[in-house]
């Protein structure tokens, strides 16, 4: 059978010699996209989007659209995945992503001197990469780690993490059989790509130590944010608070996020009943969604001085990081928290605990604010009397914004991310 023009080039056998970097990344249409993860692939396509030899295309698993959709937009393509409702299986997804491969090889076409590069942000990807390989066997595949699972299971419990992977017991329970299986999935995925991001050391340390990565497969760059931060002059401030319907004189806490144990909120509002025995002028505001009812119960007696906001706009969420007095951050499992990024983009003092990745992301004037995380057994937490000692001491001790906001400027801004992204990819030749 004859095969004609554009289907040799739709299989990359015919090439023209442009020398483009055709940059295809992964992403699945979930709450991750509307916070982690999709703040990342935002970001990440911001620092690339006007280079001339970058050619930019994002793919989005099991989206919305009730078909197969490709839109353009700012000149990045973007390709729809529809989603299919089903119970989890894995050979399903084996399945999904074989049919994802097929899909897009005919818009994959590629010059002379062109380099293909699959940038993955899921485990569940993994499945591409065979196909991947035997479709385009020059392709480099990169792989962002945004969470481990067993973080999850073991609230960051490291120490035990190590010992269950090591010892491989036989008289193990569900979870434990469950985290040792994702692990070896994980091992697996990450042993297969080419190169590996990190968006924390205490990853990269942990991908060497215990996944068993070789050092030079592994990048570790931050997260970066575009530059939206202004820091407010005092009747601003107070200006912007009194429009909130917040008095002046109130010590606002702040905490932005997933209403989910794994962010510490239940002990943050023990912390936070302590802190009123001082400062009875203060007040939590609570920003973000998830289930309520169990936060709700923690704050009786004190409902008058704790607000919950909901989900809110960027806007809304900005608008308090310039009212309030403290961030506070008490997760037990982060990678590079966009929430401390946006806090510190507006000179706004945190505290956060010492777990997996949040701790290294504080500036030397923070380091002594930091809540400890204690691993417990097969799990860990933080004393809430602790971090009400933490909170109360960064109210009383005003630490400068502008040092705070430097801390952002030199880490974690997008032209940082941009820099370290770009050389990166220049690696690949």
């Amino acid at each position: 059978m004859e095969i004609g023009i554009r289907e040799w080039m739709c299989r990359g056998w015919i090439k023209n010699d442009d020398g483009m970097k055709h940059i295809y990344i992964f992403c699945m249409q979930s709450s991750g996209v509307v916070y982690g993860i999709g703040t990342y692939i935002q970001q990440l396509t911001e620092t690339l989007k006007d280079r001339k030899d970058v050619s930019l295309n994002v793919v989005i698993r099991h989206s919305d659209e009730t078909e197969f959709t490709i839109k353009e937009t700012d000149g990045i393509r973007t390709f729809y995945l529809s989603r299919i409702n089903k119970q989890y299986n894995p050979k399903f997804d084996d399945l999904y992503n074989r049919n994802l491969c097929f899909l897009l090889r005919p818009y994959i076409r590629l010059g002379l001197s062109d380099q293909l590069i699959f940038h993955l942000n899921y485990y569940e990807e993994g499945s591409c990469i065979p196909c991947f390989r035997k479709a385009f066997p020059d392709c480099k595949i990169i792989f962002t780690i945004h969470c481990q699972r067993w973080c999850f299971f073991l609230n960051g419990n490291t120490t035990y993490f190590k010992k269950l992977i090591r010892e491989r017991k036989e008289d193990l329970h569900d979870t434990e059989k469950f985290i040792l299986t994702s692990y070896e999935t994980e091992k697996k995925v990450l042993q297969s790509v080419d190169l590996i991001i990190c968006l924390a050391a205490y990853t990269e340390n942990i991908l060497i130590e215990d996944y068993q990565i070789l050092p030079e497969k592994i990048v570790t760059i931050y997260n970066g944010l575009k530059d939206e931060g202004k820091i407010l002059l005092k009747n601003e401030r107070n200006e912007l608070r009194r429009k909130m319907s917040f008095p002046e004189n109130e010590l606002i806490i702040l905490f932005v996020g997933r209403l989910d144990q794994i962010k510490g909120l239940d002990i943050l509002i023990r912390a936070f009943k302590v802190v009123l025995r001082t400062y009875a002028h203060a007040r939590l505001i609570v920003v973000g969604d998830g289930e309520f009812n169990l936060y709700l119960k923690e704050c009786k007696g004190l409902w008058d001085r704790i607000t919950f906001t909901g989900r809110l706009d960027r806007q809304s969420v900005y608008d308090f990081y310039q009212i309030a007095d403290v961030g506070v951050i008490p997760s037990f499992h982060e990678q590079c928290s966009y929430v401390a990024i946006e806090m510190m983009m507006f000179g706004l003092p945190i505290v956060v605990s010492t777990s997996t990745g949040l701790s290294e992301m504080v500036n030397a004037d923070l380091e002594p604010y930091k809540v400890q995380v204690l691993e417990i057994e097969k799990s860990a937490t933080i004393l809430p009397e602790e971090l009400a000692t933490k909170l109360m001491t960064i109210l009383e001790n005003r630490i400068s914004a502008i040092s705070i906001r430097k801390n952002y400027e030199e880490r974690f801004s997008i032209q940082t991310m941009g820099r370290k992204y770009n050389a990166m990819i220049e690696q690949f030749k």
